[in-house]
């Protein structure tokens, strides 16, 4: 969990949300043509995933060169038919499939190629055409076109690729609870798209085993998803958090650790105490999807941080002075330890 607040350096892009709760869960998309474009089979709403053949790679080229730093340049040139493109190293990585950000040779809009390492598959998913299009605005007339598409998270059977868009700049506070902005799954057998989140702005978090999704769009709900069935559940967190998130998933998968944030809590980033806003610890168990508040509208913004699930009852914490915290789900007790964490880069 990267808990380093940025100050905003650039003009906040407002995302155009779609307004309309998700009904339908994990629709899917058929990949029924094997020609090189299935944009004609494809709603509207998710315009291509491309499909392209194996991928031909100059083996002569590659052994012609003295270092492997110039030949994994190489590999990559080639992978993307010579038209390589910004990589933003935002992937998470994963053993049998390599990424590549690429752009297309006629309109240089970027893709992500997605290979399998024997070279048997290649799936092409764009930026654009799948989600910088729907983002148009007064500011932005033709949407969003300089981004990438990448790997939020692999499931744990290499079935399927989570994918989000990641672009340039947003920045500020209140992205402390945004994990995504909108979330796609690619089956990596078949090439099929589902939209899992429609644009938006998310907090999220998959369960270790891969069975769930959390996530919270608005502050005053939270929604667990079965990746299986599709099945959905929501708990009710309540309207007095402006936003919630910085969701924390226990070792075994059935407890859900959330943060609600106060109106103006930003107030109290560098001055604890500055005003009466703060944050609030808030704890889902999912069997009976019942909240419970653990820490109460604390101004030191105490928070989880990488590692928090020492054990089921007991939790490792931090605020924005890098003190860390130890904390008893049984006995409600919170204690200040003496060590303190090295803040992230």
């Amino acid at each position: 969990m990267n808990n380093k607040i940025i100050i905003a350096s650039c003009v906040v892009f407002l995302i155009a949300a779609c307004s309309e709760q998700m009904k339908s869960i994990l629709p899917t998309i058929e990949n029924t043509s094997t020609v090189i474009s299935i944009e004609t089979s494809l709603p509207t709403s998710i315009p291509s995933v491309r499909v392209t053949p194996k991928p031909t790679l100059s083996l002569s080229r590659l052994a012609t060169r003295e270092s492997v730093e110039t030949q994994v340049a190489q590999k990559e040139l080639d992978d993307c038919n010579g038209y390589l493109g910004l990589e933003r190293g935002s992937s998470v990585p994963n053993s049998v499939w390599r990424l590549v950000y690429c752009v297309y040779s006629d309109t240089k809009y970027p893709y992500t190629k997605l290979i399998k390492n024997d070279d048997s598959k290649a799936w092409e998913v764009p930026f654009y055409d799948l989600y910088g299009i729907t983002q148009k605005s007064e500011s932005r007339p033709n949407g969003i076109i300089d981004g990438s598409m990448a790997v939020e998270y692999w499931s744990l059977d290499n079935r399927y690729a989570y994918m989000k868009p990641v672009w340039c700049c947003i920045d500020g506070p209140g992205l402390l609870f945004h994990d995504v902005w909108a979330l796609y799954r690619l089956d990596l057998e078949t090439g099929t798209l589902a939209e899992i989140l429609s644009p938006s702005d998310y907090a999220i978090a998959f369960s270790p085993n891969g069975k769930y999704l959390a996530y919270i769009q608005e502050p005053d709900v939270v929604h667990v998803i079965s990746l299986d069935t599709g099945q959905e559940k929501m708990a009710q967190i309540g309207n007095q958090y402006s936003q919630a998130g910085l969701l924390v998933w226990s070792d075994n998968g059935e407890q859900l650790l959330i943060v609600g944030a106060k109106k103006d809590w930003e107030e109290n980033i560098f001055s604890a105490n500055a005003n009466t806003s703060g944050f609030s610890l808030l704890l889902l168990r999912l069997d009976n999807m019942e909240l419970s508040t653990l820490i109460d509208n604390d101004t030191r913004l105490i928070r989880p941080v990488d590692g928090t699930w020492l054990s089921d009852t007991e939790l490792l914490l931090n605020d924005f002075t890098e003190k860390l915290y130890m904390y008893d789900i049984l006995s409600h007790e919170l204690t200040l330890e003496t060590a303190t964490q090295t803040p992230n880069p």
